[in-house]
């Protein structure tokens, strides 16, 4: 059987959002579609013919009517080996010299999930999105997180020197990842930085050296991360 359906698809693959842009997709399979589905919604298999054992349940699909369609089209690469998408690849230059091979004709798989509502006995599509971040804006905030405690450090070595040299790395911390906010950074292979990461007050080091062997928050300074 072929029938082509039209599917609404994200603004920008990976990015939550969707547009108000339709697509064509032609199914070339076959008439009905069976599947397995667990009672906790999960879909075990997809076949023809196929008559799964218990606990799995049997739902059965018709490309005759229209809200099965798009399902079967997902799935009937599982069904039919022969099947082949290819993908067509447009270069894009990214703000850092990057060259990002974007896709222009995703497949709707390439775009979305597609899961099993037991509730509503039904399927659903989800989007699949990339989170956004920032590796540079993390790795700040890991550094932020190690060195808070040392605030409230009350061994002679932390003098109120030291606690203010503290609070000014802190706050050019947080500088740092104000500037570097979330990116789509699967479109990069050298992730931009904007300003340069702080780095740790020797005074501040000193002191962390100076505490006790024993105590808790003693670290050798030596072997924090190269830039630290």
């Amino acid at each position: 059987m072929i029938s082509t359906f039209t599917f609404n698809i994200p603004i920008e693959q990976y990015v939550a959002g969707i547009g108000s842009t339709t697509v064509s997709y032609t199914y070339d399979g076959p008439e009905t579609m069976d599947f397995a589905l667990c009672g906790d919604g999960d879909i075990f298999e997809a076949g023809i013919e196929y008559e799964p054992e218990p606990p799995y349940s049997k739902l059965t699909l018709n490309v005759g009517i229209a809200s099965h369609l798009p399902i079967m089209y997902y799935y009937n690469d599982t069904v039919n080996d022969d099947l082949e998408w290819v993908n067509v690849h447009k270069d894009v230059t990214m703000d850092n010299g990057d060259v990002y091979h974007e896709v222009t004709n995703p497949n709707m798989n390439d775009h979305f999930d597609c899961r099993f509502n037991p509730a509503k006995k039904w399927f659903y599509f989800e989007q699949i999105v990339i989170p956004q971040n920032n590796i540079h804006a993390q790795k700040a905030e890991d550094r932020k997180e190690f060195i808070a405690p040392y605030k409230e450090e009350t061994y002679k070595t932390f003098t109120t020197a030291v606690k203010n040299d503290i609070q000014t790395y802190i706050d050019a911390l947080d500088v740092f990842i104000a500037a570097n906010g979330p990116m789509k950074h699967w479109k990069y292979i050298n992730k931009p930085k904007v300003g340069t990461m702080p780095t740790l007050p020797q005074s501040v080091k000193d002191a962390i050296d100076q505490l006790p062997n024993n105590h808790n928050l003693h670290i050798n300074t030596l072997e924090l991360e190269e830039g630290f």
